[in-house]
């Protein structure tokens, strides 16, 4: 039995326009609204997130600290995909300010000498991140 000729343009079709999984475009700026005004702000600068109840705490490399009354799961789903890691309940982390891992006590030591817990549940999460960067041995 021969394939039918609806079914041949169909394939056809498909073949010539492949379906692409969506990518999630990780933004390098977020806007974040404050009381009187709407703060643009680079995430590269930010070291981690911190939630506390419905309020997040945004800590900067310069030291510096931001109060929003946006919820953690916000920027964890804006972000994801990107180099920041939901560790904790509490903390999401920007990769790139992690430097290293102490397993006996799960805790992530960040560059700017924070230490922040890590939680079992989401150990592997880091240790998967962390394991993208390691050198391979023959």
């Amino acid at each position: 039995m021969t394939p039918k000729p609806q079914k041949k343009l169909i394939s056809k079709v498909i073949a010539m326009h492949p379906i692409k999984p969506e990518v999630h475009k990780v933004p390098q700026r977020i806007a974040i609204p404050m009381s009187q005004e709407t703060l643009m702000i680079d995430v590269n600068n930010i070291v981690y997130f911190k939630s506390e109840s419905n309020y997040t705490h945004i800590h900067f490399a310069d030291g510096s600290r931001l109060i929003t009354c946006m919820t953690l799961k916000l920027f964890d789903e804006h972000l994801r995909g990107g180099d920041f890691l939901r560790i904790h309940n509490q903390y999401l982390v920007h990769g790139k300010y992690l430097s290293s891992f102490i397993s006996a006590t799960n805790t992530a030591i960040l560059s700017i000498k924070q230490q922040l817990p890590v939680s079992r549940n989401r150990k592997s999460i880091l240790l998967d991140y962390l394991k993208s960067f390691m050198i391979q041995t023959s």
